[in-house]
């Protein structure tokens, strides 16, 4: 079974795109977001939860299309998941402690506590919950966008049993799924919900689409109109504004309603493909998507960097030079940060790649 030429040139054309909002939705402050800006950075977030979302589903897709063995899957994810999760935290580690042992030895009168390092009286403990979760918390490892990839490893170790449900109890398993999603199961500890049962629901339906040959791009486009989608989406979007931002049933159908969005309008990211090969070139979507396709493997390394490394930088940069003491600074920095990170990623990622791909490409999870 393969994926239809039409739905591989639309998960390639989504992914920079949606690694946009996810960008958008990290650019934070320590202060709260207020006003006008607090809607606009909510707006965002709207877009960018179904976002990832939209990723479990295809990761889950692509991953079960191929009908790999167990022992040749984990192998190939060993190098595009595992090895990016240990080494972007793992080198900042290095960063972070590096410096200061160097300077506890050519430099002793200039620190305080020269053998005081980051790691200092680290138990095994507090390295497994470096990596793995932050502090005590289960939802974020210590390179908090990460916890997308700490989700799509446990996956993919538990992909057999997810294929066997997906084999021999199709509806049930979806069923209690969507069940636990919506919240039927309220004594089962929020957090515990958020990190293990949505990722699940949304890379499981990404396996019935793989399973049982389901294009989830013909869904969208033929099951459910524009004129369906779009009103729904608002309403949720007031609605949820009105009885409690990212809680409740309204925000879960303004999130499913968002994916079949992002599903049927990536539609428009690709030319047509009625057209004879000579002349799909002359399709303006043609460069559109031409261009998606060579930001597409930048993505990664926009997605692992932009928190830890670009946001805390153009911050401080934008703080310091303009400053934030009326709304319009405000909105300037959560527009600057958010755009800088993406030029920043993508220049550094283009450079790495051409000086040093072997380097860009273990960074990079090969992609």
């Amino acid at each position: 079974m393969k994926i239809s030429p039409t739905d591989s040139m639309r998960i390639t054309s989504l992914r920079f795109i949606l690694m946009i909002f996810v960008v958008f939705l990290h650019a934070q402050l320590p202060m709260k977001y207020e006003g006008a800006l607090q809607y606009v950075q909510h707006f965002f977030t709207l877009w960018a939860s179904p976002s990832v979302n939209v990723f479990f589903m295809i990761s889950a897709y692509l991953l079960f299309l191929k009908n790999d063995s167990y022992i040749v899957l984990l192998r190939k994810k060993c190098k595009g998941l595992v090895i990016p999760y240990l080494i972007w935290p793992a080198t900042y580690l290095i960063i972070k402690v590096f410096p200061k042992l160097i300077a506890s030895i050519f430099f002793v009168s200039f620190l305080k506590n020269p053998w005081k390092f980051y790691t200092t009286g680290w138990r095994f403990v507090d390295y497994m919950r470096y990596f793995f979760f932050y502090s005590s918390d289960f939802q974020h490892p210590f390179w908090a966008q990460f916890w997308f990839l700490r989700q799509l490893i446990f996956m993919v170790l538990l992909s057999p049993i997810i294929l066997f449900f997906a084999k021999r109890f199709c509806a049930e398993f979806l069923i209690i799924l969507i069940a636990i999603y919506l919240g039927a199961f309220n004594s089962i500890n929020g957090k515990i919900l958020y990190v293990i049962f949505s990722p699940l629901l949304f890379f499981y339906l990404g396996t019935l689409c793989a399973v049982y040959n389901i294009s989830f791009f013909e869904v969208a486009d033929k099951k459910f109109k524009w004129i369906f989608l779009l009103p729904v989406f608002i309403l949720g979007f007031i609605l949820q504004h009105i009885f409690l931002y990212g809680n409740g049933i309204f925000s879960t159908i303004t999130i499913l309603v968002a994916c079949l969005i992002i599903l049927k309008a990536s539609v428009f990211l690709i030319p047509k493909q009625n057209n004879e090969a000579n002349d799909i070139s002359k399709d303006k979507k043609y460069h559109l998507y031409e261009t998606l396709k060579k930001l597409s493997g930048f993505s990664f390394f926009l997605y692992a960097a932009h928190i830890q490394i670009f946001n805390p930088l153009f911050s401080w940069l934008y703080r310091k030079f303009i400053g934030i003491d009326n709304d319009i600074k405000l909105f300037g920095h959560f527009f600057f940060v958010s755009i800088s990170d993406i030029f920043a990623a993508v220049f550094l990622g283009i450079i790495l790649k051409k000086i040093f791909p072997k380097l860009f490409a273990i960074y990079n999870g090969g992609r």
